[in-house]
């Protein structure tokens, strides 16, 4: 499989478009915008805010043009886990409709960056290149990474590959111009790509290879993949993608950074690849929201080990609600705000737990079917009360304290990496340390007494993000500079 021949490959990409032709109808609720140049594209999709990018550049060039790697999506369903926002393509972007055509040219080829991630020379690059002056101190982005690649081709050269470099004040990595790369898989420095993230399991046996050295971990991070062979009617035409990822950074506010985002074809310019970020996800900031949930047990048991929650925040990995009531759960999750969030709830944590909610109550067409669906805000989250074997709600009372977040007092900041929090409140307290890839750093658990400094002490030079969360949901944020 490394040395396919090209004609053999050919017939796989005529079979792949004929799949995508049948099934372009279903996909009605799926739609692309090819109309707008990909200047306004960044500044009035991708960022959706009153601070404009400058600089912009589409492979090099000017962006104030149209191409058809980059547009507008939309998607009218909870079949995928984001609604709307800019698609980037190594080929034409309709092709997350249906009706696939391949690249008639090689577009923009061997773009470093790219080449490092992938090993790979690369093809039909698409590259959104700006400078942006930030107005919060973070950035994120939602985005799934998707491939015609799965399943024909895991493990194979063909490795297409996505980044997104950031570069500016207090960042040093190892891409051009100094930057990192913020598209990876949760809590990993692995990047994103056809054989870091797939279903665990190579299309060609002796072929694995390829992945383990590409990410060791790739068959446990398969539960970061979604298998969309067959495809799910109502979402996009591609046989595979990620779950929605997020790409995080601290920024300081008032200053300048240069993002590049990048996406490309391995070895060939057969079978595209693609990304789907959400729409004005960059200047948006974390917040945290608290879901609750009310469990009518009459006629029903809780496990030992009691509810536990699943979804597109966490990747599908359950994780156990805290008990608040008798029968009322609350679990807290940290992600973007007005982000469309997927989930399910179980009773315990064993492989054949029962989901609380009945098939009957599930909405058709989602991720991982027989979820349950909600639109997520800065504020917390009453779910509807879960009823076992029925869909109307429960009179369960459940707790209505809101979690709030304000600025946290730390000094000095600059510094050397040590540092002194300042908690506002007493009481038994989480203190996190992310850096700007936004893996945690430090974590620990103390009791604190408001206005007695705390000391913390940070690795290297750098900008982090510190969260000081205590045990009512109070949330305290800053961010420092490490010099």
């Amino acid at each position: 499989m490394k040395n396919l021949a090209p004609n053999l490959r050919t017939a796989l990409l005529l079979a792949v478009l004929v799949l995508f032709s049948s099934a372009a109808e279903l996909r009605a609720q799926v739609s692309v915008d090819t109309t707008l140049t990909v200047e306004d594209l960044v500044n009035d999709v991708l960022l959706g805010s009153d601070i404009p990018a400058t600089n912009i550049t589409y492979n090099g060039e000017p962006a104030d043009s149209i191409t058809f790697q980059i547009g507008s999506f939309t998607v009218d369903s909870s079949a995928f886990p984001i609604a709307e926002g800019v698609v980037m393509a190594t080929g034409e972007i309709t092709g997350i409709v249906g009706g696939f055509e391949n690249s008639s040219e090689n577009l923009f080829i061997d773009d470093p960056d790219l080449m490092a991630i992938s090993g790979q020379p690369m093809n039909n690059c698409a590259i959104i290149e700006f400078d942006f002056t930030a107005s919060t101190d973070t950035f994120l982005i939602d985005y799934v990474f998707a491939s015609t690649e799965y399943p024909g081709f895991t493990c194979s050269v063909f490795n297409d590959a996505f980044g997104i470099f950031l570069s500016g004040p207090g960042i040093s990595g190892q891409f051009s111009n100094n930057a990192i790369n913020l598209a990876l898989i949760p809590d990993t420095d692995i990047p994103v790509a056809i054989n870091t993230v797939n279903s665990g399991m190579a299309s060609v046996p002796e072929n694995e290879s390829n992945c383990l050295q590409a990410n060791p971990n790739y068959i446990d991070d398969s539960i970061y993949f979604f298998n969309n062979d067959p495809q799910l009617e109502n979402s996009i035409a591609y046989p595979g993608h990620t779950h929605m990822f997020t790409a995080f950074s601290a920024l300081l506010p008032g200053e300048t950074y240069h993002f590049k985002f990048a996406i490309g074809n391995a070895v060939d310019q057969a079978l595209q690849s693609a990304v789907m970020m959400r729409k004005g996800s960059v200047t948006g900031g974390l917040v945290t929201t608290e879901l609750q949930i009310g469990v009518d047990t009459e006629g029903f048991e809780i496990a030992d080990e009691g509810v536990y929650i699943a979804g597109t925040f966490n990747y599908f990995i359950p994780e156990p609600m805290e008990q608040i009531g008798p029968d009322a759960y609350k679990f807290s999750v940290q992600q973007p705000s007005d982000v469309n969030v997927t989930y399910k709830f179980f009773n315990g944590n064993d492989p054949n737990a029962a989901e609380l909610v009945p098939d009957a109550c599930s909405i058709d067409g989602v991720m991982s079917g027989g979820n349950r669906f909600v639109s997520t805000s800065s504020e917390a989250i009453t779910v509807e009360t879960v009823c076992f074997g029925e869909c109307g709600s429960c009179e369960v009372p459940l707790s209505t304290e809101d979690e709030s977040q304000t600025k946290l007092g730390v000094f000095p900041n600059p510094s050397d990496g040590n540092f002194q929090i300042v908690p506002p409140i007493d009481g038994f307290a989480r203190v996190q340390a992310f850096d700007v890839q936004g893996r945690v750093v430090v974590d620990t658990r103390i009791y604190v007494n408001a206005g007695n400094p705390v000391s913390i002490e940070l690795p290297a030079k750098g900008l982090y993000k510190l969260r000081l969360g205590y045990e009512s949901g109070k949330t305290n944020l800053a961010t420092v500079v490490v010099e």
